[in-house]
């Protein structure tokens, strides 16, 4: 038994308020390191089996950033696990091209099929607020460590590969409020610690950082504006 499965123990069975989004298209994968094929999106689900390295699956769409397979089935979505067939050969096709100098493929979207049905959310209840909506910050656009502090290289280190999933802005551009949608790969340990980094800080700053996982529209509304502050935050 894992660390992660003693502390949380093995889910039998998805809940059915977390959607699988299938694709218009079956996919794919090809798996790149062994992987297990658990019942549900996430590390805490029961383990049905394992994929071999360079074991072919077809990909019916997604379930909170990891593959659906199909019936109750799913993997990690982790690019160094596995990855889709169709953009593997677009990489080779680039590289080999002779006019191609980059290897690089245009993203299809900006946001995890999460964000993005979070956003769509979002939208209207920033709109009545007032608010601008900014997406996939850096940590480092929203503070900094002065130059003269004696450790200016060792702070800046800590937040130099970090971002925040939205941020909420007044019509000054001034941020007002961070939210973060997280998803089970937030239990894991690596992921708990910078969560955690991130909170402390902006609570030292005084800039409010909500954490979101399941919402609905009437509570969002609410959530965000017992954050927010309104009067503060000048809206």
């Amino acid at each position: 038994m894992g660390l992660f499965d003693f502390f949380f123990g093995d889910v039998e069975e998805k809940p059915d308020n977390i959607p699988n989004v299938p694709y218009k298209e079956q996919k794919i994968g090809v798996v790149l390191e062994e992987i297990n094929v658990r019942t549900g999106p996430g590390i805490g689900y029961k383990r049905i089996r394992s994929m071999k390295p360079k074991t072919r699956v077809v990909i019916h769409g997604t379930c909170e950033d990891w593959y659906w397979l199909g019936k109750n089935e799913y993997c990690t979505s982790d690019s160094e696990y596995i990855e889709i067939e169709e953009e593997k050969k677009q990489i080779k096709k680039a590289s080999s091209s002779s006019d191609e100098e980059f290897p690089y493929i245009l993203t299809k979207t900006v946001f995890t099929d999460k964000e993005a049905v979070f956003y769509h959310a979002l939208t209207p209840i920033v709109a009545k607020l007032g608010l601008i909506t900014f997406t996939k910050m850096r940590v480092s656009d929203l503070i900094y460590v002065p130059k003269s502090h004696p450790d200016n290289m060792k702070w800046f280190n800590h937040i130099r590969s970090k971002h925040v999933d939205f941020v909420l802005c007044n019509t000054n551009l001034e941020p007002v409020l961070i939210i973060e949608v997280d998803d089970n790969s937030h239990n894991l340990k690596k992921n708990k610690e910078s969560d955690d980094f991130k909170d402390k800080v902006f609570a030292q700053l005084g800039l409010p950082l909500l954490r979101v996982r399941r919402w609905q529209g009437d509570e969002l509304e609410k959530q965000i504006k017992e954050a927010l502050n309104i009067e503060k935050a000048g809206v």
